[in-house]
């Protein structure tokens, strides 16, 4: 009897250790995904940052940003070349957060002011033409995350 009551004992205290060891396990890999997520922000935080100095330091290139919105028919030529090539900078960055957002390492309060830029953008007549005609270089998961928000399809003339 004391041999089996050992081993009764034994198994007891094997087992309670081995759930110690999944509920430590449980807690470090919480901490792993907070880390992770802290990191996603901290990445889009300087990603956003940098964006908005290189175009507050190119007078021109903010004044044209600006004109996205507020005085379209004014862009010139060479402004409108400008956005040619920041406006799929600008989705590509939005699309980088929706990646982390779908990924679950961005949370909702995190990807809806993306969500409010989009809406924002795609109320300019030549963002919503870029979009629409402009070569897909997004994945679909984008596309339609962008055409949901906004209501403006690729290929939608």
């Amino acid at each position: 009897m004391n041999l089996e009551s050992a081993n009764r004992w034994l198994t007891l205290t094997a087992n309670v250790g081995v759930l110690i060891g999944l509920i430590f396990l449980v807690l470090e890999i919480n901490q792993n995904t907070e880390v992770a997520r802290s990191a996603v922000d901290l990445e889009l935080a300087t990603m956003s940052t940098e964006f908005h100095m290189r175009v507050a330091e190119n007078p021109d290139l903010a004044r044209a940003y600006y004109m996205i919105l507020h005085d379209p028919e004014s862009l010139t030529e060479d402004q409108k070349i400008q956005l040619y090539f920041l406006i799929p900078g600008v989705f590509l960055l939005m699309e980088g957060a929706h990646r982390q957002y779908v990924r679950g390492y961005l949370p909702k309060s995190g990807w809806t002011p993306y969500e409010g830029l989009i809406s924002y953008l795609l109320r300019s007549p030549i963002v919503r033409d870029w979009w629409i005609d402009g070569p897909t270089v997004f994945t679909k998961d984008f596309e339609t995350a962008v055409e949901e928000i906004s209501g403006v399809h690729r290929g939608a003339k």
